[in-house]
């Protein structure tokens, strides 16, 4: 033991200096400049802090009005920036900062679109307000809603499906089912038109 160190486990009553509240921390981590808040929420307060807003700007790439402005921040696997709450430690998309940045609060049941159809996108021109089903009608009016062989996980192709709704005049379920190396769920919902519905 270094002298003037405090003796092995020896504890301290500390405030923690943002809520301060009161606990007893080991005078070691104390002396190190450790444990003196009461929590990881505390201590991320403690911190110094950039506004998000200027971490929006931060991360992108700002150009023409009219152009994209992409993100250069993390991004999630379909391509939408994000950036990190600060207390709560939530993730917020970069193009919803961008929006209420420029124009204020989005409403609860109203979701912020893409007229580029580019996820890392935050140039606020390029957005608009919508509902969910405002969203998925934009994506079907573009082509690009995954379904039928889009989908990497399906089995079956246009030409099978019809097919399949072909030779089911004369041929069970299960034995289409089988024959296709899928469900008989599968089958059924193709033959219901309730999958594939377009063909």
């Amino acid at each position: 033991m270094k002298p003037g160190s405090p003796p092995s486990g020896c504890r301290i009553r500390v405030a923690c200096p943002v809520c301060g509240l009161v606990s007893n921390r080991k005078a070691s981590d104390i002396l190190r400049g450790r444990a003196k808040h009461c929590s990881r929420a505390c201590a991320v307060q403690d911190r110094p802090f950039t506004p998000i807003t200027e971490r929006l700007w931060r991360y992108a790439r700002r150009g023409a009005p009219d152009e994209c402005w992409h993100w250069q921040g993390p991004r999630s696997k379909d391509g939408y920036g994000y950036l990190s709450e600060r207390v709560s430690r939530s993730v917020v998309k970069a193009h919803r900062v961008s929006w209420q940045f420029h124009y204020g609060a989005i409403p609860a049941s109203l979701c912020v679109l893409h007229k580029c159809d580019a996820p890392s996108c935050v140039n606020p021109a390029h957005l608009f307000l919508g509902t969910q089903r405002d969203n998925i009608r934009d994506m079907e009016n573009k082509g690009r809603r995954a379904r039928g062989e889009s989908f990497s996980t399906t089995r079956l192709t246009a030409a099978k499906v019809l097919a399949i709704r072909a030779a089911r005049r004369d041929k069970s379920i299960n034995t289409l089912a089988r024959e296709y190396g899928v469900g008989r769920a599968t089958i059924s919902a193709v033959c219901a038109r309730t999958t594939w519905a377009w063909l």
